[in-house]
């Protein structure tokens, strides 16, 4: 996950984003039909609804556990992202 107020990612995978809408309580994910409501891609623009956004750290022994961060550093290349984890790889 991504700010504009930052140059690299506040969030990276193991670690789970979850999202709300803060108007209704229901959350939603990012894919494009969940995220219309708040975001319109035709613009590149918010659309004012406030969201909130949590972050779940993953577990240290699911960090730690041999090959899982090599695992996910490899899944997140395949997506075109090849920066740092915020876990030790």
């Amino acid at each position: 996950m991504y700010s504009s107020l930052s140059n690299m990612p506040d969030i990276t995978a193991p670690d789970s984003i979850c999202y709300y809408s803060e108007s209704t309580g229901l959350g939603f994910s990012n894919a494009t039909d969940d995220l219309a409501v708040y975001f319109d891609s035709n613009i590149g623009k918010s659309t004012g609804y406030a969201v909130s956004i949590i972050k779940v750290e993953a577990d240290s022994k699911i960090c730690n556990a041999a090959g899982v961060m090599t695992s996910f550093a490899g899944l997140l290349r395949n997506i075109g992202y090849a920066g740092a984890l915020h876990h030790p790889v």
